[in-house]
């Protein structure tokens, strides 16, 4: 799993589907940020970093950070 800096505010995309249909979800901004452990059971077990993103249709929705990419200046456009 690649690590990615994020922060409140970011504006991001989903770069890695990850077995998901792709659906209207392409752009968003970080409102949010939290962590989870997956697994209770384990006892050494990695915590994920999750995010919450308000996306360009206006719904919110948390996705494993790991999952995002920044979207750097310029490269968005309306």
């Amino acid at each position: 799993m690649k690590e990615i800096y994020v922060k409140v505010g970011d504006l991001i995309r989903i770069a890695d589907w990850n077995g998901a249909k792709p659906d209207g979800r392409s752009i968003g901004t970080v409102i949010q940020m939290s962590s989870y452990k997956p697994s209770h059971k384990q006892k050494y077990e990695i915590t994920q970093s999750l995010s919450e993103i308000l996306w360009q249709d206006g719904k919110l929705g948390w996705i494993l950070t790991s999952r995002l990419a920044k979207v750097e200046s310029g490269i968005w456009k309306d």
